[in-house]
């Protein structure tokens, strides 16, 4: 067998870990794909029984009454959009005697918000996955109200005619 000079070495080793860092981007990019499907997942196997203590639990944050002061989750996820970085945020709400469930993914692809939603008791959806390209905030008598921008998810159909409305992510006193 033919012995390897020295250049050869190198080369195979600079070879070795360029296969090694592509397999590892390739890698990192399918579990954050997967890990939304496996959020999804996770959503629709919950029980009609699942309570707002139990969401609690599960570290969803619960959105239904105005926050004492900013929430400390839903603010590591807005800064996360900010810097353009893939993030996750889990938020509940009651709703008509029912629990609503939405997950929303920076998806830092497209730099978009992504939401699905989903109720608890009715075991179904609601606007699968709108789209957000940022947010805003506002100010009425000392409580500050947090709203993504809504805009138009162009892989659907007719994408053109979407009725666009800012959704409510939470609201805090100040």
């Amino acid at each position: 067998m033919k012995k390897l000079s020295t250049n050869q070495k190198y080369l195979l080793i600079i070879g070795i870990c360029i296969l090694g860092f592509i397999v590892s981007i390739c890698y990192f990019k399918i579990q954050k794909d997967s890990f939304v499907d496996r959020e999804l997942e996770n959503l629709y196997k919950l029980p009609t029984t699942y309570t707002l203590e139990d969401a609690v639990k599960d570290n969803i944050v619960d959105v239904t009454e105005v926050h004492n002061g900013q929430n400390e989750e839903i603010n590591k996820f807005l800064s996360k959009v900010d810097k353009k970085s893939w993030a996750v945020l889990k938020t509940v709400q009651e709703i008509d005697n029912d629990l609503l469930i939405t997950l929303y993914n920076f998806d830092n692809k497209i730099n978009q918000i992504r939401s699905f939603k989903y109720y608890v008791k009715k075991q179904g959806g609601e606007s699968p996955d709108k789209r957000f390209e940022s947010y805003y905030t506002t100010n009425e008598e000392g409580i500050s109200t947090v709203y993504l921008l809504n805009i138009p998810n162009t892989n659907f159909p007719n994408w053109e005619s979407q009725i666009l409305e800012d959704d409510v992510l939470y609201s805090y006193k100040e």
